[in-house]
């Protein structure tokens, strides 16, 4: 790209205790191919108890404090407010960018794109916990849910600030979800959503316990999802219901086939046990989210 031609992009990163991430963060995005005359960073902090506002006065960005709530949503919709970009770039601390990162997801909104869901790859310790790999066959799989949902999850997002302008900010009533609901608000409106396979970072898997902590959060954040999307109460019901039975063990062979994890094949069993931990986890969440929006109605009344 010319340099004339190169539209000017406001990455926004929330934070919240990220003080082992926020170097190497902020470092890839002083290494990006992308001329730093044409991009912002703004750090949003949720109130971080420990040395992540240090640590990141260190590096020229924009550090603004929520104070409102520790929730990353209404930390996002603070950093877009304070943003000059016209291409805006959501970014999760946890989630590192390569070097040309921030030049791929500027391509593909050039070439018509109205958002685009960038590559998450996983890296893992050494040697890899069982909890790392079947992270790394369940969540996060951005290409499958574009297709499959035309929707994508807030860590790794570019978007024209005309979709934003268009959709309004992410809804701040939740902690879990609002991301999906928002880019399928945006894509119902017409937008364009692509999948940007170039437009990599690598994530730290999660070990056995932080899975279970996705799923439980996860869960509680898809009733209201499915009741704003007027999926019939019953069907809500067996959603909730069907996360206690067994898993199925074709569809979990078939997500291992998928990711090419050829190594966990000898590990299914174990696989299949943490799976059923993770469905009735959340469900668990899921009951909980159900409970608390009938509550929150009848507290309206």
């Amino acid at each position: 790209m010319k340099r004339k031609e190169k539209p000017f992009v406001s990455v926004v990163i929330p934070v919240l205790n990220a003080e082992q991430y926020i170097d190497e963060v902020l470092t890839a995005l002083e290494r990006q191919t992308y001329n730093a005359d044409f991009f912002e960073t703004i750090l949003v902090d949720n109130e971080s108890t420990d040395e992540t506002i240090p640590l990141a006065k260190e590096y020229d960005v924009e550090l603004l404090i929520n104070s409102r709530s520790k929730n990353p949503y209404i930390s996002r919709n603070m950093g877009v407010k304070k943003a000059k970009g016209e291409i805006i770039a959501f970014l999760d601390v946890t989630c590192i960018p390569i070097p040309t990162w921030m030049e791929e997801g500027v391509k593909l909104i050039q070439k018509g794109a109205d958002l685009v869901g960038g590559h998450i790859k996983f890296k893992y310790s050494s040697p890899p916990s069982i909890g790392e790999w079947y992270d790394s066959i369940t969540f996060v799989n951005v290409k499958q849910y574009i297709e499959e949902e035309n929707a994508a999850a807030g860590g790794n997002i570019f978007l024209s600030r005309k979709v934003w302008e268009f959709t309004g900010s992410f809804p701040e009533d939740r902690r879990s979800g609002a991301d999906i609901l928002w880019t399928k608000k945006a894509t119902s409106m017409g937008y364009k959503l692509v999948f940007g396979e170039h437009v990599t970072v690598y994530y730290p898997a999660r070990k056995l316990k932080g899975v279970l902590r996705k799923s439980f959060r996860v869960g509680i954040g898809h009733p209201k999802i499915w009741i704003e999307e007027n999926l019939e109460f019953h069907r809500v019901a067996w959603r909730i219901v069907e996360g206690f039975l067994p898993p199925d063990s074709d569809k979990l062979q078939q997500r291992i086939r998928q990711r090419g994890q050829k190594v966990l094949e000898g590990k299914f069993i174990l696989l299949w046990c943490i799976e059923y931990m993770s469905n009735t986890t959340r469900s668990f969440g899921r009951l909980l989210g159900l409970l608390k929006v009938y509550s929150d109605r009848l507290l309206s009344f």
